[in-house]
């Protein structure tokens, strides 16, 4: 039997493998000395293809792992035979899959198996999505003996852990790229972006927050958070931070946050800012633990026109993406409405459909 300790090591390493993948190897590693294995892979084989790949791998020659995937894997013979065997979650022996007598016939065990002097193995299968199945294949020399049952009930303690790993692996990767399309989308915006923890710390600036606090000209920030020009601003502005981070957290007792202009000391125009909430836009940023936000925006600053950008993020009309920009350089309804010619009315009907696009409420 093996030790609950060498079982909870190899858990341990598989988890670890989840959330960084490279950790892998280190996995398989100490599987092929807990069971005594010649080599080991864990990798991904279209049955309707039978296309291979190995996503990471122990005790093979990089050789036969690049032959594996250039050519063997549409010869071998144990998925060929036995991939109506190939379930997730089973553990299979490759005298299972193809029985020895036929194995030992076929061009994959002459050519690619028996040059190894490679002879015992077991694959367990992780995963199954139509054809595409994740499997981890352990092997072991010819003169090695064939896998033991308690050997085969190791790796079947192992399986419910291989497959939450994979699924840990797939949401921390959708998150990933989740979170990249925002900060990319968020870089487009001329308005800056200022994304704050629980505690006031910055978490995410986009690049337009960037050169206004780079400027140190009204707002800057250090490891005490954002701070203002003066002492009794950067009061505000932490008082403002507090109560927009307790809403969020559902422990404020109004609406927290609010908006107010910053004096410069260079004396151009104030910086406008507005602090609010992340709960209120949860699905405008796609930062783990943001708490608040706060939006910066320079009146000095022309911003690049961005149309398009605002019509494929949020669907707006051409009417409704002149008023959002104009919005976004500072510029009141009333100013929006002038400049763009339209009466009051019609511009706070844009508005109204940019915050519901945009799923803002003020």
């Amino acid at each position: 039997m093996h030790s609950q300790e060498a079982i909870l090591e190899l858990v341990g390493l598989i988890y670890d493998a989840a959330s960084n993948p490279e950790r892998w190897p280190v996995f398989l590693e100490r599987l092929r000395q807990v069971l005594k294995t010649t080599a080991n892979t864990i990798g991904v084989q279209d049955l309707r293809s039978q296309e291979g790949n190995a996503s990471a791998t122990v005790g093979f020659d990089p050789t036969y792992v690049r032959s594996y995937e250039e050519y063997y894997a549409a010869k071998n013979i144990y998925m060929i035979r036995g991939k109506h065997l190939l379930l997730p979650g089973k553990v299979c022996p490759s005298q299972m899959l193809c029985p020895e007598e036929e194995a030992v016939q076929s061009e994959f065990y002459n050519d690619w198996i028996a040059p190894q002097k490679l002879f015992h193995g077991v694959n367990g299968i992780i995963s199954k999505k139509e054809s595409l199945t994740g499997i981890i294949g352990l092997t072991r020399r010819k003169d090695a003996k064939p896998f033991a049952e308690e050997e085969l009930s190791l790796l079947k303690i192992l399986m419910p852990h291989l497959q939450r790993a994979l699924q840990l692996h797939q949401r921390i990767t959708s998150l990933q790229i989740q979170q990249k399309a925002a900060s990319d989308a968020l870089n487009r915006w001329s308005l800056g972006v200022i994304l704050l923890d629980d505690k006031g710390q910055v978490l995410l600036m986009n690049r337009s927050a960037e050169t206004i606090v780079n400027q140190k000209d009204g707002l800057s920030f250090d490891t005490n958070g954002l701070h203002a020009a003066r002492s009794e601003q950067t009061l505000e502005l932490h008082t403002l931070v507090h109560e927009a981070i307790q809403t969020s957290l559902g422990l404020g007792l109004h609406n927290g946050g609010g908006a107010f202009g910053f004096p410069r000391p260079s004396f151009k125009r104030p910086l406008n800012i507005l602090v609010t909430p992340i709960c209120e836009n949860d699905n405008l940023f796609f930062q783990p633990g943001a708490a608040a936000a706060v939006f910066v925006s320079d009146p000095e600053r022309t911003p690049e026109p961005h149309d398009e950008l605002l019509t494929r993020l949020y669907g707006f009309t051409p009417a409704e993406s002149r008023m959002a920009l104009l919005l976004m350089q500072g510029k009141s309804v009333k100013e929006a409405a002038e400049e763009l010619r339209i009466t009051l009315n019609t511009a706070r009907f844009h508005l109204k459909h940019i915050f519901d696009k945009t799923d803002t409420r003020r």
